[in-house]
């Protein structure tokens, strides 16, 4: 019997890569009427809340890439997400709207997320983990919320986990052609998501160890996948932009990233804060559990939570050394390169990932309770998932609308000058970071970019015709030396607009 015959035999349908005893998927028929089901209202949830604005300035980057992509004048910004925004140009050229398209787009990777979310816990753990894994993925808050962001996370998030169902696929039949398409997908996934680079090295380990069985025909084809799969649009960003301007831009964004504005450990060394923050977002954004400042309603689903990892600890007992490893091997380089490499201070989207794998966690929990002859503990599952599913359901549908409703500060503050100016007004605004926002929400109002009030003081009296009124942002550093109220004070819901900060709008001279 050859090799990969032995692991066809080894991992039959119904096994799982873990070797678990699952049920075989014949005697669950309505596995996919049931995900694609539970896709289908994923998708709804999130096409129901699309919003019709750029909340931040990398949403406006993305936008103006549509039109004119050019890493090197940060349209978008580096490194480029090549794979996003051809994707988001299909949708340009068929709805004619730049936001509607990066809208749709992310909200129809959001949706359809259930289904790899689906198939990849079917290979991991059974087909029971994979239907509770993508159920849990259609309510959870945080994913619901970054469907209807016009960023790049959610189509990348899509991007890995299908790479990650045909990686699972693959391992679990031995079958080679699975793991090429699953490598090439990864490397596609970088064009999206750059970060999600561990990712890619946990999958060529997990080729070499887990499909030892069924290797591929040389040692190097998982390497070489892969550089094709990143080729397919480093190429032609690489032709588009210049090497040397590509270079460049890259060299510097990469550097001010790592060591002075990245949110990074190099500049945000404190590691207890790191962790505190890393433990708020995954518990708080991640699950929509209680955390302080929000609803003591919040207290029942996290209560499930809690019981939920209490049986997952006890129901997996048997595989818990092998499952160990499994979980290690995929999900701890992202980890260790999350919190040293990125702002998870403020932006809770670079635990999308492992927010995921928590879910299945869970799911491979209940699963194996719901499997259990005592009707107590089955009961008792029972209860907790409706819980957790109804509180996460109620919790993002809470936060998309508000998401959907309540625009980011920056726009905000920016549709308020937009209405306090008319054409012909000669009104000035200094800020040291929305000029994007103001000159596509504001376009009657002067903008000048500054980083300190007194550069905007020199400025002002500079002017050989002054204006009638000039306005000051509060991201302008030693605004408080104005020792004046705001004419405008914007406070923002961590919850939903998280990476987002408080702004707010002085006026510097004039008669506002």
């Amino acid at each position: 019997m050859n090799a990969a015959a032995r692991s066809s035999e080894r991992h039959r349908d119904g096994d799982s890569i873990l070797g678990n005893d699952v049920a075989p998927t014949s005697a669950l028929p309505s596995f996919w009427p049931v995900l694609l089901t539970l896709t289908a209202v994923a998708l709804a949830l999130r096409l129901a809340f699309r919003i019709d604005y750029a909340e931040e300035v990398d949403s406006i980057r993305f936008l103006l890439a549509l039109d004119d992509f050019d890493v090197a004048a940060h349209r978008p910004h580096f490194p480029g997400y090549p794979v996003f925004v051809l994707l988001g140009r299909c949708f340009y050229w068929f709805f004619g709207n730049a936001i509607e398209a990066l809208a749709t787009l992310c909200a129809l990777c959001g949706g359809l997320l259930a289904l790899p979310v689906g198939l990849f816990g079917r290979a991991l753990l059974g087909p029971r983990v994979g239907l509770w894994a993508a159920a849990l993925v259609a309510a959870n808050p945080l994913l619901w919320l970054y469907s209807t962001k016009l960023l790049s996370d959610m189509p990348g998030l899509f991007l890995l986990f299908c790479s990650l169902a045909a990686l699972a696929i693959g391992l679990r039949r031995g079958g080679e052609r699975a793991l090429r398409i699953s490598l090439l997908l990864f490397g596609l996934t970088l064009g999206a998501r750059l970060s999600y680079f561990p990712f890619l090295l946990s999958a060529v380990v997990l080729v070499y160890w887990q499909g030892r069985g069924a290797p591929l025909k040389t040692t190097v084809e998982p390497v070489l996948f892969a550089g094709a799969g990143i080729a397919i649009w480093a190429l032609p960003m690489l032709v588009v932009t210049g090497a040397a301007r590509l270079l460049a831009v890259g060299s510097m964004q990469t550097g001010g990233h790592l060591v002075r504005w990245g949110g990074t450990i190099a500049t945000d060394s404190s590691v207890l804060d790191r962790l505190g923050a890393l433990a708020w977002q995954l518990i708080a954004h991640g699950l929509g559990s209680w955390w302080p400042g929000r609803s003591v309603w919040l207290c029942l689903p996290t209560v499930a939570v809690v019981v939920l990892v209490a049986l997952a600890i006890y129901r997996l007992g048997p595989t818990r050394r092998q499952s160990l490893k499994l979980w290690c091997v995929l999900t701890l380089p992202y980890l260790v390169w999350v919190f040293l490499g990125q702002n998870i201070l403020r932006k809770p989207r670079h635990l999308l990932p492992l927010v995921v794998f928590v879910l299945l966690w869970l799911a491979a929990a209940v699963a194996r309770c719901f499997e259990s002859r005592h009707k107590g503990l089955v009961g008792l599952a029972a209860v907790c998932t409706l819980v957790l599913f109804c509180g996460q359901l109620v919790t993002g549908a809470t936060l998309a609308y508000e998401h959907k409703s309540v625009p980011s500060n920056a726009v905000r503050l920016a549709q308020h000058l937009g209405r306090m100016c008319s054409a012909g007004s000669s009104a000035v605004v200094y800020t040291a970071s929305l000029q994007r926002h103001l000159e596509r929400h504001a376009p009657c109002v002067e903008v000048v970019r500054v980083r300190r009030i007194s550069q905007a003081k020199r400025e002002l009296a500079g002017r050989r015709v002054a204006p009638a009124s000039a306005y000051v942002v509060s991201d302008v550093s030693r605004t408080d030396r104005l020792r004046r109220p705001p004419v405008l004070l914007l406070v923002r819901n961590r919850y939903v607009h998280s990476a987002q900060r408080e702004l707010s709008l002085f006026l510097l001279e004039g008669g506002g």
